[in-house]
Order: structure tokens, then sequence, then C-alpha cells
């Protein structure tokens, strides 16, 4: 009796002969596009304002899109797909959309925010939100 999955005959599998002409799931009309994927980032606070780094690599600054509020960013990136006729993609591991919610830990200004891309890198600026934390609440007297 065997004690562990790699003792006993191993069966193996003959690569196919032909390339596969079946698309994927994700690669059929009206199936909703390739997969998603996430970019990394960086998140610095400096006195003032708050650094948002996030790595785009293969994007170009025109593909991408930065939205948000007080509390959070949306970056999202899209590439066009495909390639040039005459030639077949044979492995597809770069997505060509990227989207990322991105939770700020402190209340920022969009309306003052600058967003800058060079070498792959989106980098957001956001001012830090000038307001009290908390709030006095006065008790009044029954």
């Amino acid at each position: 009796m065997a004690t562990s999955p790699f003792e006993g005959p191993q069966q193996r599998t003959a690569p196919p002969t032909t390339p596969s002409t079946e698309r994927p799931e994700w690669d059929v009309p009206g199936t909703g596009g390739p997969p998603v994927g996430v970019p990394s980032v960086d998140i610095v606070d400096n006195d003032a304002d708050l650094w948002v780094f996030v790595d785009l690599p293969g994007f170009a600054e025109d593909e991408i899109e930065v939205v948000g509020d007080q509390q959070s960013l949306v970056v999202t990136a899209d590439r066009p797909a495909g390639v040039e006729e005459g030639r077949r993609v044979v492995v597809l591991e770069r997505p060509n959309r990227v989207e990322r919610l991105i939770p700020l830990p402190t209340p920022v200004d969009v309306s003052e925010a600058v967003a800058t891309f060079e070498n792959g890198s989106c980098k957001v600026s956001l001012p830090k939100q000038a307001s009290e934390h908390y709030t006095t609440i006065d008790i009044e007297s029954s």
C-alpha cells in the first residue's frame, strides 16, 4: 500500500500534438472579458499629504484612469488586446485590464490631487484634508 501520493505508478499524459483552437471561456464574446489584474500599491504618509504609488508596467498614460473621494482611490488601466495579423498568442499571463480600490488611511482633499506617470509607476499626491477628527458635543441641562 502506498503511503505517499508520489509512490507507485506515475500516470503521464502526452502533450497535445497540435495547438488547441478552443478559446478560454473569458475569451468568448459576451462573457465579460479576460480576468482583471490587481496592481501593487505603496502608500507613503507625509506631514501634509499622502503619496500613493501604483505599479502599472506595460500601460500607457492615456490607458490609466484615477478617480477618488475623501477616503479611497480607484485606479483602472485598460490596454488593447490582441496581436498582429498572422500571429497567435501562445501564453497569455499579463492582464489587459487592472483595477484596484485603495482605501486611504486619512481623509484627503481630492480636488487638489495631482497624478503623474513615469517608468510604469503612477504616483498620486493627495493633500490631507484639514479637519478636526472629533467634534465637541455640548451637554444640555435637563
